[in-house]
């Protein structure tokens, strides 16, 4: 299942460069492995998960496919990566109700895994993954063009990646 624990470990069996995964910040500051704003698609309800609490929001079940799994914290799945030595990258998704802390305290998480060296960072959100290169010089970092009508809007980051939806010939022959 998508940004669960079990994702990297079966990820692993087909040593991928790097796994993909998601992470945001809920009510009580936890940064956790999700994708969605909400438990709709995956959960058993379809509320937003930002006002949960970790202690509440760990009891959650996720459904998916014919497998169930719960919603790591961040912490616990770059201490997985570390010990399968699993290169990630994160997409950072950033919101209104995010705390200042909330970008520091995502380098924090990796710093303490000592997987700085293994990690690369992206987001949609332009101001978000400007502001983490800003904190963090040596950073990999890119944007995610999830809808482009023109052209690409230079930034000081390190790459691009684009939504399938948005790829054209035009684009493609462009750049």
């Amino acid at each position: 299942m998508e940004n669960s624990l079990e994702s990297p470990q079966y990820a692993s069996e087909f040593k991928p460069d790097y796994v993909e995964m998601d992470v945001q910040e809920i009510s009580d500051g936890t940064i956790v492995v999700f994708h969605d704003p909400d438990l709709k698609r995956v959960g058993t309800n379809s509320n937003a998960i930002y006002p949960y609490t970790w202690e509440e929001l760990s009891k959650e079940k996720l459904i998916s496919k014919g497998h169930e799994s719960t919603i790591p914290t961040f912490k616990e799945y770059m201490e997985l990566a570390r010990s399968l030595n699993q290169k990630i990258m994160v997409e950072i998704k950033a919101h209104k109700t995010d705390s200042p802390d909330y970008l520091a305290n995502i380098m924090q998480i990796i710093r303490d895994a000592d997987m700085e060296h293994m990690v690369s960072f992206q987001s949609l959100d332009k101001n978000a993954i400007v502001t983490f290169k800003e904190m963090f010089p040596n950073a990999y970092t890119g944007y995610i063009i999830g809808f482009n009508l023109g052209g690409i809007e230079p930034m000081p980051i390190d790459f691009y990646s684009i939504e399938d939806t948005s790829i054209t010939t035009r684009l493609c022959q462009r750049y």
